[in-house]
C-alpha cells in the first residue's frame, strides 16, 4: 500500500480542509475527488483496512463525461490533446492496466469520471478499478484552490 511522503502530507494537509461537499454539479479535470464504490470497498477489505476508518479514495479527474482520453508512451490525451500534468509524481509515468489500456481510447459516458492518482505507478486508479460514479464521489478540491 502507497504511504505519502512527509513533503505531500504538509503540501495537501492545509488543503484537504477546504475540500467541498459533492453536490453532483461543476466537478472539472484537474479537481482531486474523494469516493468509495464496491471496488474500494473490496480494496479495503483485502488490504485489512477498516472501510469507516477510512475515507475513501483520493484521485485526480482526468476525463469527465464526453470526454475521449488516451494514454500513449507514458503520457495522457484527453479530446486528442496532451494534458500537461505538473502535479504528477514523475512524468511520462502514465501506463495502462486491465480497465485502461495503453494506446486505447476511452470514451466518459453520462454521470462518470475518469480519474488518476498522481503517483501513476502505485496509483490504483481507473486504469484498473474503471470509471467512477458521480454518486461515488463524496467530496472534491476544485483544481483552482489547489497549492
Amino acid at each position: 500500500m502507497y504511504t505519502p511522503s512527509k513533503e505531500i502530507l504538509e503540501k495537501y494537509a492545509k488543503v484537504l480542509i477546504r475540500f467541498a461537499l459533492n453536490s453532483g454539479e461543476g466537478i472539472k479535470k484537474g479537481d482531486i475527488v474523494v469516493f468509495r464504490n464496491a471496488k474500494t470497498q473490496q480494496v479495503f477489505a483485502e488490504e485489512h483496512i477498516d472501510p469507516h476508518k477510512k475515507g475513501g479514495f483520493v484521485k485526480r479527474v482526468i476525463g469527465t463525461a464526453g470526454d475521449t482520453v488516451s494514454i500513449k508512451n507514458g503520457f495522457v490525451y484527453v479530446n486528442g490533446q496532451f494534458v500537461d500534468e505538473p502535479y504528477i509524481l514523475k512524468p511520462r509515468s502514465t501506463f495502462g492496466a486491465a480497465a485502461v489500456h495503453d494506446c486505447e481510447a476511452i470514451q466518459v459516458p453520462k454521470d462518470k469520471f475518469l480519474v488518476f492518482g498522481d503517483n501513476r505507478k502505485v496509483s490504483l486508479d481507473s486504469r484498473a478499478i474503471g470509471l467512477i460514479d458521480q454518486k461515488d464521489i463524496q467530496y472534491y478540491l476544485p483544481y483552482k484552490d489547489q497549492l
